[in-house]
């Protein structure tokens, strides 16, 4: 099969590893020159240089030929660019199948991607969501994918592509809940490193993570009663991961607004830290789908010098 990946970042490298594994042809765009180029002379991306593309990765700056080449379509892209790349394949895609693994919301429509996608009449969409690191998956690691999709039919067909010796994969109906999921994981992350870093009680994480994973249960179950995610690798899997390893950029983030303020920018300058976008992009958009996020707007709060952690914790215990 040939598979079209709309984005080189490290994640992007990984899935493109994974599924040129399981023998498929790909094709990854990226919509800079230099990118290209570097990819095609050292058959690696600069982020991750131990891991070699093979010969059935292929790299292009054409996103129309890459569109219409490929029988799936994977975007891997920061979500705030993923509006203009479907703008731009929406007359291209017809039937074809749409896997969005990028994580987060559209910050400028105050949307989830899922309904960018309809918005464009794209209904063929699936999403892919998972405790994974991509250093970790690009070295054919075990790890797991939670696959959401409202049309059986497409997840599994997605099952399938993706399916290997490493890789354990779950079938979700809610789109709504993985997406969710791994926006308010990247927060949680934030908060967990602040916690590690201030040297707060084993006890208190507990009461702190676990009042969280409520307040997005409960925004989950708000939108569909019948979802499981919370206890799925895309929802308790990946804030196990995001939350208690140092590889996580947002857990590091975390870290650094107790123990060094002043490197905070720099940090920022030179890591994708999605939590913190995030943060201020998902309280714009409880009020479109009528969430409620008392102890999200608490830690917005705390990260922005209005308030402290021992806030958060009065709040939560006087709730």
């Amino acid at each position: 099969m040939k598979i079209g990946i709309l984005g080189t970042g490290v994640y992007g490298v990984a899935i493109a590893r994974v599924l040129a594994k399981n023998g498929n042809e790909i094709i990854m765009w990226t919509k800079f020159e230099d990118e290209k180029n570097y990819l095609i002379s050292n058959r690696c991306c600069k982020a991750m240089p131990d891991i070699i593309l093979g010969n059935t990765i292929n790299i292009t700056c054409d996103l129309e030929e890459t569109v219409k080449n490929s029988d799936l379509i994977i975007i891997v892209i920061p979500s705030d660019f993923v509006y203009g790349v479907l703008e731009e394949i929406k007359d291209l895609i017809g039937n074809k199948v749409v896997c969005i693994a990028s994580k987060g919301i559209d910050p400028n429509k105050n949307m989830f991607l899922s309904d960018i996608a309809k918005s464009f009449n794209i209904n063929n969409i699936a999403f892919i969501s998972g405790p994974t690191f991509a250093h970790e998956m690009a070295n054919y690691l075990d790890c797991g994918l939670t696959i959401a999709c409202d049309n059986n039919d497409i997840g599994n067909y997605i099952y399938k592509i993706f399916k290997n010796d490493n890789i354990k994969l779950e079938l979700s109906n809610d789109i709504i809940g993985v997406q969710l999921s791994n926006t308010l994981k990247n927060i949680f992350a934030i908060v967990m490193g602040m916690l590690d870093e201030a040297n707060y009680s084993a006890s208190t994480k507990s009461l702190i993570i676990t009042s969280l994973i409520n307040e997005l249960n409960n925004a989950i179950k708000f939108k569909n009663n019948d979802s499981n995610i919370i206890t799925s690798l895309a929802g308790i899997g990946d804030i196990w991961l995001t939350c208690t390893n140092s590889q996580s950029r947002n857990y590091t983030f975390g870290c650094l607004l107790i123990s060094n303020k002043d490197g905070i920018n720099d940090y920022l300058k030179n890591n994708t830290v999605e939590g913190y976008d995030n943060l201020k992009n998902i309280l714009k958009l409880k009020d479109n789908y009528g969430f409620n996020f008392p102890l999200i707007e608490c830690v917005y709060q705390i990260i922005n010098g209005n308030n402290s952690i021992d806030d958060l914790i009065n709040l939560i215990i006087n709730k």
